[in-house]
């Protein structure tokens, strides 16, 4: 490429990514600055807000700290298998579970030793074959040369930028490699690698409620690089290859969270047809990545192959971090830490081996409860092909999924038979560290009542008397509300209910389409813009999940068509244009929008072909 070529493509560039910049301004979602102020609760209820950086970092590295601590409620911390665990995955009990060698202490708990029970099949999956625990030459070339040079990290502003350089020099690139693999052999961490900025984000435009304030870690670039190829790329790619994750795990390579909630559509309309009664439960993990015990994800990660100095580093780094707070008053100049003797857990929001961790983690949890009995198998009435599914999870998001075990049971067998299913799974996740969260959890029960032969629904009314509770890490119970038959909720970006309706993920996508309608409508982009963000920005939105509707066409088409016409006079077209010639292609004098029933079946078809000749169970 000569250099005229290459300015005339910076040109281009950075032409589109100021137009983009002002898309995103007048017809994106609002986007709130760097938190200034934080509203806690104080003891006796009411609420203060603080705004000076003294109170502000106060309060907010003590609700961090309190956080990266939840995972010290697990049962296995108050055991003697605590001690031969190690909180750094070290001690000789580990070799020991993972070849089922290991006899647990009569004080453990149940849910504690169903869970590390998993781990020798796992290993044995693995043919006990551990991963390489150094960074290559190549690897840390290719990494490099391909990275974004203006991703954030780095608290010692030893930042992307400095490594892509280095990168392009074999001489700087062994040295950068000597240094991370001298770490990896010892399982001791660089100095800078126990700095982490943390930025806050705020999860809702304007709620400043240190609830509602998202913590990130911007860890040093070269400690995520290591962590990156150790886990998300090796472990992984193991891990994939053979088979270790479970079809229940929607959070993995090849999969949307789209197919997730097709699978959850799946059952509903599986047992809906066949008129037998079942249920879903949302259990929905509560600060799912800062909950997790070290002791089981240290067994969890050395059951996927992973190196025990690899572990080593890895909690070396979590446990002994230091967090220096980035908001609108700048950088903290005092960071917050751990206590030596109640260390930090969780698997590092920011770090690159959180989703890896966590995965692991989840596959024990998941293996457990299935072999506790609460697996459901699906047999196809065509092909007689039998496919097994327990739950649906993608990361915190979680489905649990029911039928009535025997079709001659009461309504109250078949509650009871789900709290008991449901407790197995909360106790199972409680030994892992972590917690479900009440507010965003609910269930659905379908009882079918057959009158003159006809199966019919029940509806909520007549089951108000039937009450389902989550165990909490306190000890107590709490009740969670039960939902209609044919009430939408939100999970996984898509609204769905047990009906199967597809009123409620429609109605969704109309508000969408017209909350963006108005502000193109108030903003002073040109048409040509506007066409841009119906392009670049609305289609995205609106048509996310479009392989789930199974609405009724036209009301479909009269949603959609209700957004274009608001639409007309900002993507500069007069209003009384005909239906017909909305969606006509251009080459026929049309506008060329998209056919919303259309896109819908594309993206049906778009599914079947992407999993065509895969294993029903995957």
């Amino acid at each position: 490429v000569s250099s005229e070529q290459e300015i005339i493509r910076i040109i281009k560039r950075e032409a589109e990514k100021a137009e983009y910049t002002r898309l995103r301004v007048f017809t994106g979602k609002p986007r709130s600055s760097p938190p200034v102020s934080v509203t806690i609760m104080n003891s006796d209820g009411a609420t203060s807000t603080l705004r000076t950086q003294e109170g502000f970092n106060s309060a907010v590295g003590g609700a961090l700290s309190t956080r990266f601590t939840l995972a010290h409620r697990a049962p296995i911390m108050q055991e003697q298998i605590c001690s031969e665990i190690g909180l750094l995955g070290d001690g000789p009990a580990v070799q020991q579970i993972l070849d089922g060698d290991y006899s647990f202490p009569c004080d453990t708990d149940h849910y504690t030793i169903r869970l590390l029970d998993e781990a020798p099949s796992l290993y044995a999956k693995t043919a006990r074959q551990v991963l390489p625990e150094q960074i290559y030459l190549e690897d840390y070339q290719y990494y490099w040369r391909t990275a974004r040079e203006k991703t954030q990290s780095s608290k010692s502003l030893l930042h992307f930028g400095h490594m892509k350089a280095a990168a392009f020099s074999d001489e700087l690139s062994l040295i950068q490699v000597a240094k991370i693999n001298i770490c990896l052999r010892l399982g001791i961490p660089l100095d800078r690698w126990l700095g982490c900025m943390t930025l806050l984000l705020e999860k809702e435009f304007g709620a400043d409620r240190i609830e509602k304030l998202r913590a990130i870690g911007l860890w040093e670039a070269d400690a995520n690089f290591t962590f990156k190829v150790l886990f998300a790329h090796r472990m992984m790619r193991r891990a994939d290859e053979q088979g270790l994750l479970p079809h229940e795990q929607f959070a993995r390579r090849g999969r949307t969270p789209n197919d997730g909630t097709l699978c959850k559509i799946w059952h509903w309309d599986y047992h809906r047809t066949m008129h037998i009664n079942h249920a879903c439960v949302e259990a929905d993990l509560g600060d799912c990545y800062d909950a997790v015990n070290h002791l089981v994800l240290a067994t969890a990660l050395r059951s996927f192959g992973v190196h025990e100095n690899s572990v080593k580093l890895l909690l070396s780094c979590l446990q002994s971090m230091s967090f220096y707070l980035r908001s609108g008053f700048g950088i903290s100049e005092d960071a917050f830490s751990a206590d030596n003797d109640l260390p930090f857990m969780g698997v590092g929001q920011g770090c690159t081996a959180a989703p890896p961790g966590f995965n692991a983690v989840s596959t024990l949890m998941i293996n457990a409860y299935k072999k506790m009995g609460h697996d459901l198998e699906f047999r196809a009435g065509w092909s007689d092909v039998v496919a097994s599914l327990a739950a649906i999870l993608y990361v915190d998001d979680t489905d649990l999924l029911y039928r009535i075990a025997q079709l001659d049971m009461t309504d109250e067998e078949f509650v009871a038979q789900l709290q008991v299913a449901v407790n197995d799974w909360v106790y199972l996740v409680q030994a892992s560290g972590g917690h479900i969260k009440r507010a965003k959890s609910f269930w659905y029960i379908t009882l079918f009542d057959f009158v003159n032969g006809v199966a019919t629904p029940r509806r909520l009314p007549s089951m108000t008397s039937l009450r389902l509770t989550i165990p909490q890490p306190g000890g107590t119970d709490v009740t969670i509300p039960l939902q209609d038959f044919d009430h939408s909720s939100k999970s996984l970006g898509v609204y769905s209910s047990p009906s199967n309706s597809g009123v409620g993920q429609v109605d969704a996508i109309k508000v969408k389409g017209l909350t963006w309608a108005a502000k193109a409508s108030s903003s002073p982009l040109r048409p040509r813009e506007v066409w841009h963000s119906l392009t670049l920005q609305l289609y995205p939105s609106m048509f996310f999940g479009s392989n789930c509707i199974s609405a009724d066409p036209q009301y479909l088409d009269d949603a959609i068509h209700s957004v274009y016409y608001q639409s007309l006079s900002s993507l500069g077209v007069n209003r009384h244009i005909t239906r017909a010639f909305r969606t006509l292609p251009a080459r026929y004098q049309g506008l060329g929008l998209r056919e919303p029933n259309l896109e819908v079946l594309s993206a049906k078809i778009c599914v079947l072909h992407r999993h065509f000749g895969e294993d029903t169970n995957d």
